[in-house]
């Protein structure tokens, strides 16, 4: 049983130090979006600021972009994290 224990704790550790969070890339998301999408649905009253709304637009999706690889990069590290503490726990030391 205290193996168990041990092996979960160790685990609650590993996700602690390794696994993303969603509420990064998703309020990038939000935020970075509203631009591009006031454009797509032509909600803005004021005409002139169509341009810097387009040019504000396409980096911030770049952004966006981003946000959300650097998000799967790090999931990717933390499966494989936990995958080896799995296979091999006697080699991490807490």
């Amino acid at each position: 049983m205290k193996k168990i224990i041990e092996k979960d704790e160790a685990i609650r550790q590993i996700e602690k130090a390794y696994k993303p969070s969603l509420f990064d890339p998703i309020m990038a998301t939000i935020v970075c979006s509203a631009p591009y999408g006031h454009l797509l649905l032509d909600i803005m009253e004021n005409s002139e600021r169509t341009l810097t709304s387009a040019l504000i637009s396409g980096p911030l999706l770049v952004v966006v972009g981003f946000f959300w690889t650097s998000y799967y990069y790090k999931l990717v590290e933390y499966k494989n994290e936990i995958r080896y503490y799995l296979e091999n726990p006697s080699e991490f030391k807490w």
